[in-house]
């Protein structure tokens, strides 16, 4: 403790002087006393008078004690290991993980040994401390690899401290989250990266990608894109075979390794309805460095009939072409255009549908429809239908729509119309939090790269300067033009892309216009029109899905997990009126194909929502079953099927990425370490204590142990009086 001081909220000189007074008074009254009592007594009561009366004259003043003190704090560095599956990839002798084990066990590690203080992590898609003792039970089975999130916890726990480095131990495979070199640079300190694993290319085959149809039809013929990636070979003539289940329906051969990537095409064609599972499959080598990433699973949901699209466009213009062609393009669709005229009417002499007619379709796309002088009955019918059924609506909007005409349809829209307008502005996209998980805007199962397509878009026009979303609805798209911005700034992003389901009706609204330039010019920088035609593939399977409109669902997350990767289930229950029932007790059973059964109870999130995680099961195919009880009566039973890969997506990318560690290490103004004595490592946690001055202030008026020794010391005042027997 260096310094103190003590103050009061009043004069110290009057503080003094009641002080005076208050021992003066107490020697007064005990100057003689009835009856006489001995001297000693007489002093020890005065004493206690006196005590207490500068405990509450102290008190009254209000007094502060302000105590500073320097405090020397020792350099804090936080060690990241890496704990994903990659890391337990063989080269040669040892695994990653071994190699980064031996790295800990260094001396420079140990804190006796330093002046430093080691704070150990280990990540994967999350981070926990751990503590060197315990090196020999770790497992490297994360899989994925979120350098990011590690490093945003790091930040945050670590405000106000003395964190003077980062230490990351890792192979340097990132594939999950934000690119981890932005947050890095932005922590303000240096990152020294130790890269594990030989940086010379060993021989692996992957099954990098696989692209195809989520839903078709019965005997349609559906192609399966497939990207291996191969290392180590030249040139080398491999078979890539498709199987439903244990039957090969397809098969081509393929030369691989130069250049690395390769993609071809497969078919099959599906002769039963339902979930179907496929699995495309490479031959696997004696030397290659892992079998695990050699076979790719999907699922894909097979209907009796095509979905039936009844199109209502404004005008012939270029977003209407791209649609349409993109849906003529797609064998599982079926659409029935009008265009329409400028006043009145549509091109080709088209009538509308009656209302019996309209049952026939399965969805309603409305594009740049109604236009603003069009004169139209088309809406109210719609309407009118729409109470009567549960027809999703797919909205896209245009830059000659009426929505005075169109807000009769708000009820059935996720969105209040009409809406406030603005000029109009180009405008890229943002994918918002909602839109990384929506099954609409995944183009990629791999987030890096869901991410990176939306990013590459060029942009589009939008004309509002606010939206009223409806509650309940999500937003998957926002704008991010000048305007946007301004308003994002303030919590109160412009929704581009919006969705809603309320009960069985479900629709979308993509508020923007010019969308052909997401096919169009994709093509003038050497890429494709992925991103707009699986927007539109995705949107219309989400709105046609009746699945997810019954009153009990319950489903796992994902049709195929990973390996390592943790089961999580997940539940809606409803009432018959479609309202979210809370309370319910949900529970799934998982069998395996041998039989055996793993049970759990969901947890309730609100809003009628459940969920529940189960730890990480063998590679293999799986049934579940489940069942929702309110107040003991079954309410609806829900079941399906799921499968959990050998495959890791860590084991997508198995090369050492020793680029994007040097890049951590640039950024931040550390340094890429590669030598195993760590010595270059050593000579740069050269740092020194960081002194800070302790500032502490007590109101000790508030301390309710002084009132309570003076009320003591009262009360021991009074106790000797009476035993004395004085007045």
């Amino acid at each position: 403790m260096e310094s103190f001081n003590l103050t009061f909220s009043g004069s110290v000189i009057f503080f003094l002087l009641l002080a005076i007074l208050s021992i003066g008074f107490s020697i007064y009254v005990y100057r003689r006393t009835n009856p006489p009592v001995p001297r000693w007594l007489r002093i020890f009561l005065t004493t206690l008078r006196a005590l207490a009366l500068l405990i509450i004259v102290f008190l009254i003043f209000e007094p502060l004690l302000n105590i500073s003190y320097t405090r020397k704090e020792a350099p804090i560095v936080a060690v990241l290991l890496d704990q994903s599956a990659s890391m337990s990839l063989g080269d040669h002798d040892n695994s990653r993980g071994e190699i980064a084990k031996q790295i800990l066990r260094n001396p420079l590690f140990q804190k006796n040994d330093s002046h430093i203080k080691f704070d150990y992590y280990r990540f994967s898609t999350a981070i926990t401390s751990f503590n060197t003792d315990t090196l020999d039970s770790l497992k490297f089975t994360g899989d994925a690899t979120n350098l990011t999130e590690a490093v945003r916890k790091i930040s945050e726990q670590y405000v106000d401290k003395n964190l003077k480095a980062l230490v990351l131990i890792s192979d340097g495979i990132f594939n999950s989250g934000e690119n981890p070199a932005r947050i890095v640079e932005d922590l303000g300190i240096p990152v020294f990266p130790i890269s594990v694993g030989e940086p010379t290319e060993q021989k692996d085959l992957v099954v990098s990608h696989v692209l195809t149809n989520q839903v078709t039809y019965v005997k349609n013929r559906v192609p399966v894109d497939v990207t291996i990636f191969a290392r180590g070979f030249d040139q080398q003539k491999i078979k890539i075979n498709l199987f439903e289940g244990k039957k090969l329906v397809d098969s081509k051969l393929v030369r691989v390794g130069n250049p690395p990537e390769s993609k071809v095409r497969l078919y099959f064609t599906p002769e039963k309805e339902g979930l179907r599972k496929y699995i495309v499959q490479v031959p696997v080598f004696r030397d290659e460095l892992t079998p695990l990433n050699n076979s790719k699973s999907f699922y894909v949901k097979v209907l009796k009939s095509k979905t039936k699209i009844l199109y209502l466009a404004g005008s012939p213009d270029p977003d209407f072409e791209f649609i349409r062609r993109a849906l003529k393009d797609d064998p599982n669709v079926e659409i029935n255009e009008f265009i329409a005229k400028k006043t009145t009417g549509f091109y080709r002499s088209k009538i509308f549908p009656a209302p019996d007619s309209l049952k026939k379709y399965d969805l309603f796309i409305l594009q740049n429809f109604p236009p603003r002088q069009y004169k139209t009955s088309v809406v109210a019918q719609i309407r009118q239908f729409l109470k009567q059924t549960s027809t999703p609506i797919f909205l896209i909007w245009g830059n000659n729509i009426n929505d005075f005409m169109l807000a009769s349809l708000s009820p059935y829209l996720p969105m209040k119309l009409p809406l406030n307008h603005s000029k109009e502005e180009v405008t890229l996209v943002r994918l918002s939090e909602a839109g990384k998980i929506h099954p609409i805007t995944q183009i990629s199962d791999d987030e890096f790269e869901n991410q990176k397509l939306w990013d590459e878009l060029p942009p589009v026009y939008f004309s509002f300067n606010s939206i009223k979303v409806n509650p309940g609805a999500a937003e998957l798209l926002a704008a991010e033009n000048k305007l946007a911005y301004q308003l994002f700034r303030q919590g109160k992003p412009l929704p581009l892309l919006l969705t809603q389901k309320l009960g069985q009706q479900k629709s979308v609204a993509l508020l923007a216009y010019g969308v052909w330039r997401w096919d169009l010019l994709m093509w003038g920088i050497g890429k494709d029109n992925r991103v707009f035609r699986q927007l539109l593939n995705n949107s219309i399977r989400w709105l046609v899905n009746k699945e997810d409109t019954k009153t009990v669902r319950i489903y796992p997350t994902q049709e195929i997990f990973h390996g390592g990767q943790a089961i999580s289930f997940a539940a809606q229950i409803y009432t018959p009126n479609y309202d979210p029932l809370n309370g319910a007790d949900v529970r799934v059973q998982v069998r395996d194909t041998e039989g055996r059964e793993i049970s759990a109870q969901l947890n309730p999130v609100g809003e009628g929502k459940y969920e529940a995680f189960l730890e990480p099961l063998p590679g293999g195919d799986y049934s579940y079953k489940g069942s929702a009880t309110y107040q003991n009566r079954q309410i609806g039973i829900d079941q399906g099927q799921f499968s959990v890969e050998d495959f890791n997506l860590e084991f997508t990318e198995t090369k050492i990425n020793q680029k994007a560690l040097q890049q951590l290490a640039f950024v931040t103004h550390g340094e890429f370490i590669a030598d195993s004595s760590l010595a270059t490592l050593k000579a740069k946690l050269n740092f020194k204590p960081r002194e800070s001055r302790i500032s502490r202030q007590w109101q000790l008026w508030h301390q309710i142990i002084f009132l309570i020794i003076a009320i003591i010391l009262l009360a021991i005042e009074w106790f000797f009086r009476k035993k004395s027997g004085m007045l």
